[in-house]
């Protein structure tokens, strides 16, 4: 979970959204479930997997990709 909170931040971040980094990782480490903490990242971008990103330099907040 550390990690997925660390990439989800990292995103935020480069994005701009250095409060919302913040303020997702707070709750998320309150979270009482995976499932749970998993939403909450979900809140604040579109959760895909690594497959998904292969070949991309980054992705934006919006889910759209950028190189």
């Amino acid at each position: 979970m550390f990690n997925l909170i660390g990439l989800a931040s990292k995103t935020l971040r480069r994005n701009g959204m250095r409060e919302e980094a913040k303020e997702m990782t707070k709750r998320v480490i309150k979270s009482g479930s995976y499932n749970e903490a998993l939403n909450i990242i979900g809140e604040y971008m579109e959760i895909c997997s690594e497959e998904d990103m292969i070949g991309d330099e980054t992705m934006d907040i919006e889910g759209g990709m950028s190189e």
